[in-house]
């Protein structure tokens, strides 16, 4: 850090300096520090880098506004930039924002950089869900399970995405198929015991389902609350 900090003082056009410094406080959680860092750096230099990182600093200390400034900053910088973090976090930006189509759109070019980028596909899968485009949600969910077949809760989500399109015998199959998973997901045995309660009318398979959550779950579960 010393030698960094010697380093700036000597050549503030140096961006290295800025950019090791940053990261150096980051990993220590010292947000602040390394936002003050980037600021001082792009007082210095138009480096497209210092702009990016600025703006995810930013987001991540719930600076919304001037970190909405900064991701168009470094967009205007360089419009095709292909850095799946820089988009992923503008996405993340945007939603707090209330900005859902832009949200959507940075999302959708996170994963075109990176398109096994697990949280992205999530969010996008979500986003498309809370505008009743379940297509859509419905296509995102499945490449997380095509990119991630051990992630459990990628099967349950589908799941619940089908049981919301009144497609009963399909979320059936993969509330079971997250299990095949992970048996540890609570939440997909009471999932299947509402399922199976209010939906099939199989009370006998929905207290089986509550019964075999309880081992894993909490009390809150043990009423077989759907959350």
């Amino acid at each position: 850090i010393q030698v960094c900090n010697a380093l700036k003082a000597a050549r503030p056009e140096r961006i290295g300096a800025y950019l090791i410094l940053a990261q150096t406080y980051l990993k220590q959680e010292e947000l602040s520090t390394a936002k003050e860092i980037l600021r001082s750096g792009v007082e210095h230099s138009d480096e497209i880098l210092l702009k990016v990182n600025l703006a995810i600093v930013l987001n991540r200390l719930n600076e919304y506004k001037e970190a909405d400034e900064w991701f168009k900053k470094a967009q205007a910088s360089e419009p095709s930039i292909a850095n799946a973090k820089f988009w992923f976090y503008h996405a993340k930006n945007a939603f707090e924002l209330g900005q859902k189509i832009e949200s959507i759109e940075y999302y959708e070019k996170c994963i075109q950089v990176k398109p096994d980028h697990k949280a992205a596909l999530n969010n996008l899968a979500n986003l498309y869900q809370k505008r009743e485009n379940l297509t859509k949600a419905e296509s995102y969910y499945k490449r997380i399970i095509e990119h991630y077949p051990q992630e459990g809760m990628a099967y349950s989500n589908l799941a619940s995405l089908y049981e919301r399109a009144k497609k009963a015998d399909l979320a059936v199959k993969f509330y079971h198929k997250a299990l095949e998973v992970d048996r540890s997901l609570s939440i997909v045995y009471y999932n299947l015991g509402q399922l199976y309660a209010n939906e099939k009318r199989d009370h006998q398979k929905a207290l089986e389902g509550y019964s075999e959550g309880i081992k894993y779950g909490d009390a809150t579960y043990q009423k077989g609350i759907r959350f």
